[in-house]
């Protein structure tokens, strides 16, 4: 084995190692989501006193409702150097990958956007 191969052998598995002890765990996905939640809340449309008492309602109400939803819709596949999150949440389905410590959602996020605000326009009963 040559001087040149070892040393790529040596960095891929220093990269390796790196990636696996970053792979992000569920609580850092649940802070993601929380995360997520806030910033469609702060999007929502500024008019109007039933917009703001909507956002006031789902910044009270994000950490617990994410709390309840993640035990029972999420699978978390761990792949060691990054996780794959799948959520099913509001009858979509959320793909997001975790990898050293970053959020990349794959699909399903702009849906989830879409959806918190037509529920957050619907009048209340």
């Amino acid at each position: 084995m040559s001087l040149r191969t070892l040393a790529g052998v040596v960095l891929l598995l220093a990269v390796s190692v790196g990636l696996a002890a970053t792979n992000p765990t569920m609580r850092e996905y649940r802070a993601f989501l929380e995360t997520q939640l806030e910033q469609a809340a702060a999007r929502l449309d500024q008019g109007g006193q039933s917009g703001e008492r909507d956002r006031q309602l789902l910044r009270e109400q994000a950490k617990p409702l994410i709390a309840q939803l993640l035990a029972s819709a999420t699978v978390r596949r761990n792949a060691g150097v990054f996780s794959l999150f799948e959520t099913k949440l509001l009858g979509l389905d959320i793909t997001v990958l975790g990898i050293a410590t970053k959020f990349i959602p794959i699909a399903g996020t702009d849906e989830l956007e879409k959806k918190i605000h037509q529920l957050s326009s619907r009048p209340l009963p």
